[in-house]
């Protein structure tokens, strides 16, 4: 196996894995999340927000970001194998 082609495979490993933790971790925001009076103390900064709350927004860029490098390799592996067919 071609090093382009293993770097897409581990970039699609990647970002499989950090679409689930975004998925699971936004469900649990979702059930832990305060709500109404609680939304509102915790707007104003009264009542704690819970850990999970804060973190799911960039647990949702990472995955976006993994997915992102994961399409751009590969395009790379398979311009790559392109190249080399093409060169035989």
């Amino acid at each position: 196996m071609a090093l382009h082609d293993h770097l897409a495979d581990v970039a699609e490993d990647i970002a499989g894995a950090s679409r689930i933790a975004a998925a699971l971790s936004s469900a649990v925001a979702f059930f832990v999340a305060p709500a109404g009076l609680l939304a509102i103390g915790a707007a104003l900064g009264f009542v704690p927000v819970p850990l999970i709350v804060r973190l799911v927004p960039f647990l949702l860029i990472f995955a976006a970001a993994a997915a992102a490098l994961s399409a751009l390799a590969k395009l790379y592996a398979k311009s790559r194998r392109k190249r080399e067919k093409g060169s035989l």
